[in-house]
């Protein structure tokens, strides 16, 4: 499978501090992220959406990471995560 890069579309200079503004260009993707590495996804899955652009002093990333309650089951720092099975929801 061939895949064609995704560019970054330009947006004109912002303040770096100006999210609310950045958020209104940011027009490249969405990339969605679903769990490639399992066979089927866990029905609980909620996909999380990255968008981007760029201007001269930066690149842009808006991450939209929607979740119930995040919860885990790492007991330490710097532990492989994803080897720990899904993020539980907790009710």
């Amino acid at each position: 499978m061939t895949t064609q890069p995704t560019l970054a579309p330009r947006i004109s200079t912002t303040s770096t501090l100006d999210f609310p503004t950045a958020h209104q260009q940011i027009t490249g993707g969405p990339w969605e992220m679903h769990q490639a590495w399992l066979d089927k996804e866990h029905p609980d899955l909620l996909v999380a959406s990255v968008y981007f652009a760029w201007e001269p002093s930066a690149f842009w990333v808006l991450a939209h990471l929607p979740d119930q309650d995040i919860a885990t089951a790492s007991t330490a720092d710097n532990q492989d995560m994803w080897e720990l099975g899904p993020v539980k929801v907790n009710p």
